[in-house]
């Protein structure tokens, strides 16, 4: 059985990907422009185009950080709803417990659980991180459970 270089999997990957129609670009891992033409030419066919620069892509990962540090994921349990920030999870979940919500409402952007019937106090979670087929089941799953308790 042959070994297969890391280099050769990049390409046949690259090509596969470009045949498809998928636009992709590589980030050299430890290459050096100080190998002359061949070296250039090797990273050109495992992807490399210019104008893709390493920091562009750290860019789009620090813009899906933020993205993800500004929404909670949401867990529904017999006991009650659970909040679980991106960060700090340990420190900053959040366990609502059923007994506790006197009223919930979804609607397509928010998820709002009273904690009286006055409806003066209680928490406000977004759902924005949530696909709009999936809210709906959310909204079904949470007017079904305070059915319940009424």
């Amino acid at each position: 059985m042959a070994i297969v270089s890391e280099s050769s999997e990049q390409i046949t990957l690259v090509r596969r990907l470009r045949r498809a129609g998928i636009r992709c670009a590589a980030v050299p891992n430890g290459a050096t422009l100080r190998g002359g033409a061949k070296e250039g030419a090797r990273l050109k066919r495992e992807g490399l185009e210019p104008g893709i620069p390493d920091l562009l892509i750290g860019f789009w990962f620090f813009r899906l950080g933020m993205r993800c540090s500004q929404h909670a994921y949401l867990i529904l349990t017999p006991l009650g709803v659970e909040i679980f920030p991106f960060f700090n999870a340990h420190k900053n979940l959040q366990v609502l417990y059923w007994t506790q919500i006197a009223e919930a409402e979804v609607d397509s952007r928010k998820l709002i659980m009273h904690f009286s019937d006055q409806k003066n106090s209680g928490v406000v979670v977004s759902l924005r991180p949530i696909l709009p087929k999936q809210r709906k089941l959310l909204k079904k799953a949470i007017e079904g459970r305070m059915e319940q308790t009424r």
